[in-house]
């Protein structure tokens, strides 16, 4: 379970997050975090990682106190990718998620972090042609993938990827999602995802959070989230959600919103 009550994040005096409270959150949900730009999502991805301390508030992970944790705690069971990995890391692939894998195991531990395991994973991303290649020498969206694979060997609790489809092809962002859903679930992990897709949100997630000028706007069920009224008031947009024919429901932007006109 993962629950948020009452956090409050700034920088210095200024506040980013304010009063931040998420009901529990089950084992085995992609919970996409959503929002308009600077409303708040990449703070709240770096507090629940702890890089930034809250100033108010806890963060509580399977019934342990993460603001109470120090970093290395925290990096036990809480991965965090952010959008991009170092540009001037000279590592092989293979070479990289090694070392990632080895990051959360004890010395004694680490023969378990095997090349079978690492090769079948990059496979399953569709870079294990790249084994060999050196992360210096990859395309963004290669090395997206690559730091992709760095989080999920790793096993973790809870992990937060921010917006890591930004640099995928539509091939790639769906391959992505489906691997990340079926992983969560088989690994009894909470995933917690930037995205500005919003049907990509209603196709792989099953929860979500909607930020709006550092406040929780929704929470919840994601069909229940991403709504008319709520996309208004984030977003600012006339937004309709309908289903298909195979009952999916998809998102259609038909302009910009004003206070008197938001289609429910």
């Amino acid at each position: 379970m993962l629950s948020i009550d009452h956090l409050q994040v700034g920088y210095g005096n200024k506040i980013i997050l304010q009063d931040i409270h998420v009901d529990p959150i089950a084992p085995g949900q992609v919970v996409s975090l959503l929002g308009a730009n600077g409303c708040g999502k990449s703070t709240l991805l770096k507090s629940l990682a702890g890089l930034i301390r809250p100033k108010k508030g806890h963060i509580t992970l399977n019934h342990q106190d993460l603001t109470q944790q120090n970093f290395e705690q925290r990096a036990q069971h809480v991965v965090y990718l952010p959008q991009s990995l170092p540009a001037s890391v000279h590592l092989r692939v293979f070479e990289s998620v090694l070392v990632a894998a080895n990051a959360t195991l004890r010395p004694t531990q680490q023969s378990s972090a095997d090349a079978d395991r690492i090769m079948a994973l990059l496979e399953r991303l569709g870079i294990a042609h790249l084994s060999m290649r050196y992360l210096d020498e990859l395309s963004g969206g290669q090395k997206q993938l690559v730091g992709l694979a760095q989080a999920l060997i790793r096993q973790p609790t809870l992990l937060l990827l921010d917006e890591p489809l930004s640099a995928l092809d539509l091939n790639y962002q769906y391959h992505v999602m489906e691997l990340l859903k079926e992983q969560t679930q088989q690994q009894q992990m909470v995933s917690v995802i930037v995205l500005h897709d919003l049907n990509v949100a209603l196709q792989h997630s099953q929860h979500c959070l909607l930020l709006n000028h550092g406040h929780i706007l929704a929470q919840g069920p994601v069909e229940q989230v991403i709504h008319a009224e709520h996309l208004a008031t984030a977003y600012g947009v006339r937004a309709r959600i309908e289903a298909c024919s195979r009952q999916q429901l998809h998102v259609f932007i038909d302009g910009l919103s004003t206070n008197a006109e938001v289609n429910t």
